[in-house]
């Protein structure tokens, strides 16, 4: 018995100095972790990418807004037309109201007839029947102060037919009629497109519509051979 005893006491120091020997050369994870800093290897990518897309917002809305506005450009000109039914028309369409003949987008129409009257008289009887098959669905369109339906669905294919008839004129204008009638054909666009989308401005600035599309027409009645070879 006396002899167990140093025994067990070598054995429990030696497992002691074990002990502090493998203390000292594998350190534990808490002290691992409170001798090496935290710091974050990816902190500059980030901040650079985040400049980055701060930096690049401005032009994604941009972007963004000009698509938008090519699109609705591009609806103008190929969706049917439906009517306005903006500020007080609905119930002026309610009433059935019809506007003044003394109102400027009425007496207007009266600049199409000039055209009616030369291209019938030089034989483009196409143009001649566009014309005026558009000059009188558009004056009984603002008679009725834009109201939606049928006939504003004419009046408005009748309209973009004859601007179509307008361009592929370009091909064969004369030399000095070339430079205006291209001129018009840009005002007739702004006009048309600026007046659709701010429609605020649609009753003070939509006259130029009968204005600009039937100086053209003119200067193409004036000088011009006819598309399509009709006779009445």
């Amino acid at each position: 018995m006396a002899r167990q005893i140093p025994c067990a006491a070598f054995a429990f120091a030696f497992l002691l100095l074990a002990n502090k020997a493998a203390s000292g050369f594998v350190p534990s994870t808490q002290t691992s972790i409170h001798r090496l800093p935290v710091v974050p290897a990816y902190s500059a990518a980030a901040a650079a990418a985040a400049a980055a897309t701060r930096g690049a917002l401005p032009f994604m809305n941009r972007l963004a807004k000009t698509s938008k506005l090519i699109n609705n450009v591009l609806l103008l000109f190929l969706k049917p037309t439906h009517g306005k039914s903006f500020g007080v028309r609905q119930a002026l369409h309610a009433m059935d109201a019809k506007r003044k003949y003394t109102d400027p987008l009425m007496f207007t129409h009266a600049c199409f007839l000039l055209c009616s009257c030369v291209s019938l008289r030089r034989g483009l009887v196409d143009l001649f029947l566009l014309n005026t098959t558009t000059c009188l669905l558009s004056f009984l369109y603002h008679r009725s102060y834009e109201k939606p339906g049928r006939l504003a669905a004419a009046e408005g294919m009748t309209a973009k037919a004859l601007f179509i008839y307008g361009v592929l004129q370009l091909i064969r204008a004369p030399p000095t009629f070339l430079l205006p009638e291209i001129c018009l054909c840009i005002a007739t666009v702004v006009t048309f497109v600026v007046t659709n989308l701010r429609s605020d401005l649609y009753d003070r600035f939509h006259i130029l519509m009968h204005i600009f599309p039937s100086t053209w027409a003119f200067l193409v009645s004036l000088k011009h051979t006819p598309l399509l070879v009709l006779h009445l």
